[in-house]
């Protein structure tokens, strides 16, 4: 087993030699920050109006971007699937919508569009995502063989032979039935 006389040890390397039991079990973390908890001060100037609630100042803000479209969040920017599906299924969308797709495939840039474009390439890529398939029919039950013809009332539902109990003798095995 080799052992390193500094006090920084390599991770253990199954390659190498055998597992050094000594070494560190966890890696050294940063040190720890911890936030500042609001003062008294602070809470006042929240309840007056003047900053916001201290709590909130804790979190880090989200980062702050433009809007994402429906089209960009579900289909990634991607116009050749909705178009594609617009060939393939025209019966999803309306005409409006399949003359609008043939425009863009055409070669229309997506940056050149108007609000209430976007919100039809919005609304073609809903239909896109809703359309589920038609089911298939039910197959027709085949006929395998003839039904059997229903039992008599007298005839015993299983192939046992009936027994007969008799006053004063044993009772039989399956007395029950």
């Amino acid at each position: 087993m080799k052992r390193s006389g500094s006090s920084s040890r390599k991770p253990f390397n199954p390659t190498e030699s055998a597992p050094d039991f000594l070494g560190p079990i966890v890696p050294e973390l940063a040190p720890l920050v911890f936030p500042r908890f609001p003062s008294v001060e602070d809470l006042l100037q929240h309840a007056a109006g003047t900053q916001p609630h201290p709590l909130a100042q804790l979190a880090d803000p989200p980062p702050r971007s433009e809007p994402t479209s429906l089209f960009d969040g579900f289909l990634g920017g991607q116009l050749e699937v909705l178009t594609q599906d617009a060939l393939a299924h025209p019966e999803r969308y309306d005409d409006h919508t399949r003359g609008f797709l043939d425009e863009l495939a055409a070669g229309r840039k997506l940056e050149t569009l108007s609000k209430g474009e976007k919100e039809l390439l919005d609304r073609a890529v809903m239909d896109f995502a809703a359309f589920r398939p038609p089911k298939p029919p039910p197959a027709p039950p085949t006929q395998s063989k003839k039904p059997a013809p229903p039992r008599e009332r007298s005839e015993p539902l299983d192939e046992r032979v009936p027994q007969v109990e008799m006053p004063g003798g044993t009772l039989p095995a399956y007395w029950w039935v």
